[in-house]
């Protein structure tokens, strides 16, 4: 078993409590877990471009891209495990659109041998829409605790303005009208209840251009949705040089050579064995900028150093000369 503890502070006993069954566990993830990190829809986004970053997956962020497209995943939004089950029954749905709401009840039921919590969760999707929807979406949820045997009938309430998208053509929130499928699971991947509901909607006009129902969109199409022309990529940063210039940037420049060789060579011989020092690890401190790179070295490399080496990067070296010293005679 996996047990992701994320921010427990001083809650040790509370992890040996439930590793020896004192608790049961009931805990719900709040993110898909990838299966690796290609399988994510903002990859190819963040990897190759050091002068912006497009969400050109749109909607299609976590569980919606996974559940949308019908990708794998280790773990899904809303996974979680327990040490007794549970069973959900006589669902019912009403429609109020005249106070705007639509309330959803059911029967939950430990059907297992130890007390625990379930967290019910409701997506709605739209199979037919005007505009691109993910398949679902989390509109609902509540933790509901059972004692062994014990079975609770709940009610969860959605506004139906919680199902509007937002009109470009307008510049408003509009509820498109048509069926609706309501999901009830206790993951977004184990649905346990789908049904079918019809909501009246507004009228309204499309905007001019509507993206294509994709996993990621190219830079053309993303383009059409910010209504100009996307950054240059991978822009080559050229002198002057500033504070927030990265040691990627000044790798052009011999001083910048020199400090990446030395912060290579330090971080190698400091952290080898207290962290894995690869190469990805290597170059994501060449996208480190000097400023950061001076708060996070505890005083390696001081502010007044880092405006040193930028003047010299500069080919101010008389300034950047005078600088370097004088850094260096307050570290003393």
């Amino acid at each position: 078993a996996i047990i992701a503890q994320y921010l427990t502070g001083q809650a040790a006993d509370a992890v040996l409590d439930i590793i020896f069954g004192k608790v049961n566990p009931s805990g719900k993830l709040a993110e898909t877990w990838p299966i690796k990190l290609e399988d994510t829809p903002s990859f190819e986004n963040f990897t190759h471009d050091n002068n912006s970053s497009h969400y050109k997956e749109t909607l299609f962020v976590g569980y919606r891209y996974y559940d949308t497209f019908d990708r794998f995943c280790a773990y899904p939004f809303g996974h979680g495990l327990s040490y007794t089950s549970f069973a959900f029954d006589n669902e019912s749905i009403k429609i109020n659109e005249k106070i705007g709401q639509i309330s959803i009840k059911l029967t939950v039921k430990n059907t297992g041998n130890m007390d625990g919590a379930e967290v019910i969760q409701v997506y709605f999707g739209k199979p037919e829409s005007a505009v691109i929807r993910p398949n679902k979406e989390l509109k609902a949820f509540k933790k509901l605790f059972l004692k062994r045997g014990e079975s609770k009938s709940i009610e969860l309430t959605i506004p139906i303005k919680s199902l509007a998208f937002y009109n470009t053509a307008i510049k408003d929130w509009v509820v498109e009208g048509g069926e609706y499928f309501v999901f009830i699971g206790n993951s977004s991947k184990n649905i346990i209840s789908r049904k079918s509901i019809t909501i009246s909607g507004e009228k309204f006009l499309l905007p001019a251009y509507i993206p294509l129902k994709k996993p990621v969109l190219n830079d053309e199409e993303f383009s059409l949705i910010l209504g100009r022309s996307l950054n240059a990529k991978s822009v080559k940063r050229t002198r002057p040089y500033d504070i927030n210039s990265t040691i990627n940037d000044l790798s052009a420049t011999f001083i910048g050579r020199i400090l990446r060789k030395k912060l290579i060579s330090f971080y190698k011989g400091n952290f080898q064995k207290e962290m894995l020092i690869n190469e990805e690890a290597i170059q994501s401190l060449m996208e480190i900028p000097l400023r950061m790179l001076a708060m996070l070295s505890n005083g390696i490399l001081t502010k007044e150093g880092a405006l040193a080496i930028v003047d010299i990067a500069n080919r101010k070296y008389f300034g950047g000369i005078k600088k370097l010293l004088k850094s260096n005679k307050k570290e003393k």
